[in-house]
């Protein structure tokens, strides 16, 4: 959990926890390189089907590391018949739109995200 959440640009104050807390109960997979023994690429399930935390580390991106952790999610998901499958992309992220669309996923609606920050 503390090396997905160092690299998560959705990181806050609790996020570690909440990492960990799907990490642990529900689907998550990781990549790992076989001469280092370092998580190199990493999917994560949220509750209800929704995937979250797609990465690649900077070293090894655009080696197809981030589809096949995204395909083994979907997959065990799948076999498990509890619910679709859906993710939450921002739309000026075209590597994760393409890679998403390769695998077969379908846009269905598109939402903007807003923040709220505490004023010190």
């Amino acid at each position: 959990a503390k090396r997905v959440n160092s690299v998560w640009p959705n990181a806050h104050h609790d996020s570690e926890k909440i990492i960990a807390y799907y990490i642990e109960f529900n689907i998550s997979v990781g990549l790992f390189c076989r001469e280092t023994d370092d998580l190199i690429a990493w999917c994560l399930k949220q509750d209800f089907g929704n995937l979250l935390a797609l990465q690649v580390d900077e070293k090894h991106l655009r080696k197809g590391y981030g589809s096949i952790v995204a395909k083994a999610v979907t997959k065990q998901i799948a076999e498990q018949r509890e619910h679709d499958v859906t993710t939450n992309i921002e739309v000026s992220n075209v590597n994760a739109l393409s890679l998403f669309k390769k695998i077969g996923f379908q846009l269905i609606d598109a939402n903007s995200w807003i923040g709220v920050v505490q004023k010190k």
